[in-house]
């Protein structure tokens, strides 16, 4: 019996198809890479037999020597990515086979190295991402402003480099990635596995596709002219539930970094807000993390909003139980993301209250501007006749020149006072936000190190994908440090 088991992964952002294929290029220099539909004319880059002689040696304490065909597949959306690992199962694994023990309990052969399963995760799915580049680029040194121009600028650089639009959480790119199990399927044509109370008949015609009661995400078909619709549905299934996930992990990044600007906010209205040039770039800053959500929101609605849909099919027809227990619970967790979303809206109008509320302060920027303009006319309505007084020959040259230099000195004097004070207001604010950043960012950086010795106290996770975990979220740590430093002076 042939068995197809999926490994999964989303990023928050759109990958290029096109300029990704260089990289994968170079990532599975010996295999096959197409770009083609999978689902939906869904384009895929897909990569053939990208691991050779790797083999499945044991799970659950037995041994085994089974060769494992794993293909790479990858789409724009999420960059949502795959792992289709196909082998040879025996019939005493499908018992006990579920997709977290054989996941965690697999051992794998590769590269002459024992590792296990879930390692291919770390070593395989994400690398794809370039997780490494993307936090090289976020720490380079010119944009360690963290200003609007600097993430316009991140932004082009990230595309060129990774090919990839990173969504952004708030004001910064959120670059979290995501890996999870998919689904087994099981090709038994010749009925070796009896069909006991423990499967479930999905079809609507009988004995042709099931799926197990007590693990429900592991399928089987009996009829083989159904493998190639079944497998592609549930790879649609797969998809649109790792996507959603990917979307309520990045309303809830978005909401913490949202939180993160109240104390701020609160702070200057509790000092009677005098930093008037605060509240004009609070009202351009809100504006950039409304467009933010508006590109993930115009982005993740058109992709889910059929999220609770079964996937289109010819010949396969799934039976009237199963299609409504999909739907039911698919149609409840579009609901949650949208609510999310519809939460997110509203912090970010909140967010936006204040700066709305101190609006007069920009309006009365507008008529100082008038009213220096004015200014400047009665200066020179009053320079005419003066300059005409001090021209009369009963005056003195030196009178005269100090007449002149007094005349010329007002509007000059008045003009750089008013230079001075809006220069001292912008450093004001300049040093105001880089220390809710440097906040922010010992905030974060407090939460990494506790979850990296979480991950560390995990006893029942493999070494090896702990390894990874605790590899990539160092890379964040040490980019947090490196921004850290900088802002050091202003702690």
């Amino acid at each position: 019996m042939n068995c197809h088991f999926i490994l999964q992964t989303v990023c928050h952002g759109i990958v290029d198809l096109d300029k990704k294929l260089p990289f994968l290029k170079t990532l599975f220099p010996d295999s096959i890479i197409e770009k083609k539909p999978i689902i939906n004319e869904v384009d895929f880059i897909i990569a053939r037999d990208i691991v050779d002689n790797v083999k499945l040696i044991s799970f659950k304490k037995t041994n085994y020597d089974i060769p494992l065909q794993i293909d790479f597949c990858s789409t724009a959306l999420f960059g949502y990515s795959f792992l289709d690992m196909q082998f040879e199962i025996p019939e005493e694994m499908v018992i006990d086979l579920s997709q977290v023990n054989f996941l965690i309990k697999g051992k794998i052969l590769l590269d002459e190295e024992e590792q296990s399963l879930s390692s291919l995760i770390t070593k395989i799915l994400w690398p794809y991402y370039q997780s490494d580049k993307m936090i090289e680029i976020i720490t380079d040194d010119k944009f360690m402003q963290s200003n609007r121009t600097d993430w316009e600028a991140m932004r082009e650089t990230l595309l060129n480099e990774i090919s990839t639009k990173l969504f952004f959480s708030a004001d910064t790119p959120s670059g979290d990635m995501m890996g999870r199990p998919g689904h087994f399927l099981i090709e038994d044509y010749e009925n070796i596995i009896s069909m006991d109370s423990k499967w479930i008949d999905i079809g609507i015609h009988k004995k042709q596709v099931y799926h197990n009661a007590l693990n429900t995400r592991t399928f089987l078909v009996k009829e083989k002219d159904l493998f190639k619709e079944l497998h592609q549905s549930l790879i649609e299934m797969e998809m649109k539930a790792s996507l959603l996930r990917s979307g309520l992990d990045y309303c809830s990044n978005f909401m913490r970094r949202i939180n993160n600007k109240v104390a701020e906010i609160r702070k200057n209205i509790a000092t009677s807000h005098d930093n008037k040039f605060y509240w004009k770039e609070l009202k351009k800053n809100v504006e950039i993390i409304d467009l933010n959500f508006l590109e993930f929101h115009t982005t993740a609605v058109p992709g889910l909003a059929y999220i609770d849909e079964m996937p289109e099919t010819l010949d396969l027809e799934f039976s009237e139980d199963f299609i409504k227990h999909y739907t039911k619970r698919k149609r409840k967790d579009r609901d949650l993301l949208f609510k999310c979303l519809d939460e997110l809206k509203y912090a970010i109008s909140n967010l936006a209250t204040p700066g709305h509320t101190h609006d007069e302060h920009l309006l009365q920027e507008e008529t100082e501007k008038v009213h220096e303009m004015l200014l400047m006319i009665s200066f020179i309505a009053m320079a005419i006749p003066c300059g005409v007084a001090i021209t009369t020959p009963n005056i003195s040259i030196a009178f005269k020149i100090i007449a002149a230099i007094a005349i010329f000195s007002i509007p000059i004097i008045y003009f750089i006072f008013r230079k001075t004070q809006k220069t001292l207001a912008y450093k004001r604010n300049i040093k105001s936000e880089l220390q809710r950043q440097y906040n922010d960012i010992s905030a974060s950086l407090g939460r990494e190190k506790e979850r990296q010795k979480t991950l560390d106290s995990m006893e029942e996770l493999p070494e090896d994908l702990k390894q990874g975990i605790t590899d990539i979220i160092q890379m964040g740590i040490n980019a947090g440090e490196k921004r850290l430093r900088k802002l050091d002076k202003y702690k």
